[in-house]
């Protein structure tokens, strides 16, 4: 009988573990790798979406393609491909970073003027299957922001962080940096963050008082983005 009561003691505290693990995001710093990149499946995007008129960057830089760099997260290998232009020389695609899932291309933020993307945090249950991303751009008025990619419906989305999902009322407009946090109770939260280069291509990311959440990232506060990838 004690057998018995230890065995089903044992199931539980399994289960239970495995629900804490589960409901808990993995942060990921952007970090260049020596991964090779599809040189071909972005040639083909950015000819069919020229918004940031690559023909004439290509034109002026021929060896744009040789700036293009692998970031994706060793523990995401498997499962999708991330992109990052080169800060430098690139015209209006440096520091622009790309999502590669099923052969398709995404567009992850914005980066003229900022930093680009500089953190990912991923979280895959049965509820939920997204990697999320900090960013910030802005040459005139500085602004980071949170977006989201769905892998399950393969859809794009932006955090506004108020109730009514006013995408004009943004958050974090102005001279301030954020970061990935993760609570005591594994929620993923978002705190100020300070920004410096190493080098041009790589920087850090410092969290200031990450005690201190601004926000904790809900899915009811994220607005759909439509991503053209025709």
């Amino acid at each position: 009988m004690k057998k018995i009561i230890y065995l089903v003691l044992f199931i539980v505290l399994c289960v239970s573990l495995t629900g804490c693990n589960t409901s808990r995001y993995t942060i990921y710093e952007m970090k260049i790798n020596n991964d090779v990149v599809d040189k071909d499946l972005m040639h083909e995007y950015l000819l069919r979406n020229d918004d940031f008129s690559y023909e004439a960057i290509l034109e002026n830089t021929p060896d744009l393609m040789d700036r293009l760099y692998n970031v994706t997260p060793k523990e995401l290998k498997n499962k999708c491909s991330i992109y990052r232009f080169s800060y430098e020389n690139c015209g209006g695609l440096g520091g622009e970073t790309f999502l590669v899932y099923d052969d398709e291309v995404y567009l992850l933020g914005a980066a003229f003027g900022g930093y680009g993307v500089t953190e990912f945090a991923y979280r895959n249950t049965q509820e939920e299957n997204k990697l999320y991303y900090i960013y910030s751009s802005g040459s005139g008025i500085h602004r980071s922001g949170v977006g989201a990619f769905d892998f399950k419906t393969k859809t794009m989305s932006l955090f506004t962080g108020n109730p009514t999902n006013n995408i004009d009322e943004l958050p974090f407009a102005g001279a301030e940096d954020i970061s990935f946090y993760i609570s005591d109770e594994g929620y993923l939260g978002i705190c100020k963050a300070e920004i410096s280069w190493k080098s041009n291509d790589t920087f850090e990311v410092y969290i200031i008082d990450g005690e201190n959440v601004l926000y904790n990232v809900k899915a009811v506060d994220f607005v759909p983005l439509v991503e053209e990838n025709e």
